[in-house]
């Protein structure tokens, strides 16, 4: 005869598995956190990333991965099919779908369209010039998260612009380990922009090193850190997040290619973008790279540092290295993030900074680079341009009632003193 005892037993046994039982239906008919409650073909996207001069990728996401899907891209001249390949993202119940289209004529225009499931959705875009000639326009924003309102309003004025590609400084989202964030906040308001405008981003410290980042962009090399070419410039992408080794390995390859850089393509505008500033007055006050970066690109004449994370607007005044070239750095943190206040200094084009919501714009020819920032409601806050003068860039302020002036550069010396003076 059964004791009580052991009755008791196999009741909470009997219990426990029961429990078990209903955790496993509960997760397997439900979605794990983050995911979408309901299929979609187009989850978000799609958008265009590592658009080269004969080549693209474009990219979306989908909660399925078995859609019958077929990608078309054409011009009046040439059209060609092709089939995405399919990848999951770690830790979410979604796919990210990815068609490489190779052999795309060099500052060509596409249209392409996406016919996947009962879905169809078409965009457009350009290649990126090849010839050292071409003139082009690009965009730069940065820091775009927590207010998707804001976000939308910068990133449909630059998608106004019609420029050939757009730069991001980073700090997509507020947690960038969580996927539903990068729907509200990035891709969902910039997805007019994304559709036509090929983006080369950078990774910032609110992407929290997790695996989200690598899994939505497809960029060249390690994806962290790498470079590409258009027309007259060059563009490299730095990781500011790096540590340890990992960093070492970063400033091994900076030094490594732009050595390369300055013997394939000695007069080339170079243009290095990376998260946090390495002169900064408002905001986090960053200088980020002042003992490892910042020598490797005087040594190698870069002509811009372009960054974000503190949220507002700065141009440095012009620097001369002591090589005597010329660094134009541009803190860029306006797309969307909670303003910091402004401060004044010394350091600063204009004597202070600019607290606003912003886009900067870039018109790079083969012997100068005009740019213009605005806010989304098309107002100018700074118009400046960097010419070449006998091999050494020049400053120019722009006025629109009377001749440009140049600003004379300081010294690194003096760039240290101002960015270390108490506030």
């Amino acid at each position: 005869m059964n004791s009580p005892q052991a009755a008791r037993v196999r009741w909470l046994l009997l219990c426990i598995f029961f429990l078990a039982l209903s955790a496993v239906l509960i997760y397997t008919h439900n979605p794990a956190p983050d995911a979408p409650a309901h299929p979609s073909a187009f989850l978000t996207g799609p958008y265009l990333n590592s658009v080269g001069p004969d080549q693209a990728a474009i990219v979306w996401l989908s909660t399925s991965s078995d859609l019958p899907t077929t990608v078309t891209i054409e011009n009046e001249s040439w059209s060609a099919q092709f089939a995405p390949m399919v990848k999951p993202i770690p830790y979410v119940r979604a796919f990210l779908y990815l068609v490489q289209a190779d052999g795309l004529a060099p500052y060509t225009s596409y249209d392409y369209s996406i016919r996947s499931g009962h879905k169809q959705l078409s965009g457009n875009f350009r290649t990126l010039s090849s010839s050292g000639e071409q003139t082009f326009t690009f965009a730069l924003y940065g820091d775009h998260r927590s207010s998707p309102d804001d976000h939308r309003k910068i990133a449909d004025a630059i998608a106004a612009e019609k420029t050939l590609f757009v730069l991001s400084s980073g700090d997509y989202v507020t947690d960038g380990r969580i996927f539903e964030q990068w729907l509200r906040q990035f891709f969902n308001p910039a997805a007019e922009l994304l559709l036509n405008t090929p983006l080369w981003p950078a990774r910032g410290n609110h992407e929290n090193l997790g695996p989200l980042y690598r899994a939505l962009f497809e960029l060249p090399g390690n994806e962290l850190y790498y470079s590409f070419d258009c027309g007259p410039a060059t563009f490299i992408i730095l990781d500011s997040n790096l540590k340890n080794a990992d960093h070492q390995a970063q400033l091994h390859w900076l030094k490594n290619h732009l050595t390369e850089l300055r013997l394939r393509r000695p007069r080339a505008w170079l243009f290095v973008i990376v998260h946090e500033p390495m002169f900064n007055i408002g905001g986090n006050r960053s200088h980020w790279g002042h003992d490892d970066v910042l020598p490797l690109l005087q040594e190698a004449r870069v002509d811009f540092v372009l960054t974000g994370h503190s949220h507002l607007y700065e141009r440095i005044l012009p620097i001369r290295s002591p090589n005597g070239s010329v660094i134009q750095h541009i803190v860029s943190g306006g797309g969307g993030a909670p303003l910091y206040s402004a401060k004044t200094s010394p350091l600063l084009a204009s004597g202070t900074g600019i607290s606003v919501h912003h886009y900067c714009l870039f018109t790079v020819a083969p012997d100068s680079v005009a740019v213009l920032v605005k806010q989304p409601d098309g107002q100018i806050i700074d118009n400046f341009t960097v010419a070449r003068s006998d091999s050494v860039n020049v400053v120019f302020e722009n006025h629109p009632d009377k001749p440009s002036v140049p600003l004379p550069p300081i010294s690194q010396q003096q760039a240290l003193h101002y960015q270390f003076l108490p506030r």
